[in-house]
């Protein structure tokens, strides 16, 4: 954890491709980090790739510097998952995905 971070949340995307996903996962993360203090992971490929711990990596400033005009979605996308079928948890504990 951040050193004073007193949450952690996760941002992932699902849905396929969108031209400004980028750009919402910039300030998502920044404004966690910088106005909340809290710790960012990022979960690549949506839904899907919850339960896969080695699809999950910690966000900070360094990672989404220079991401605006890159194409596509750094983190990826699926659209093959429901998180409203399926229990989901991490560690043992159950996951809210919120929307």
């Amino acid at each position: 954890m951040l050193p004073g971070a007193t949450q952690c949340i996760g941002v992932l995307t699902g849905g396929g491709g969108c031209p400004e996903l980028n750009t919402v996962i910039h300030l998502v993360v920044k404004t966690a980090i910088l106005v909340y203090r809290w710790e960012m992971i990022g979960i690549e490929d949506g839904c899907i790739r919850v339960s896969q711990l080695g699809k999950i990596q910690t966000l900070n400033l360094q990672d989404v510097r220079g991401i605006l005009p890159r194409r596509g979605n750094i983190l990826g996308a699926t659209y093959r998952a429901n998180p409203f079928r399926n229990e989901v948890e991490m560690f043992g504990v159950p996951i809210r995905i919120s929307y």
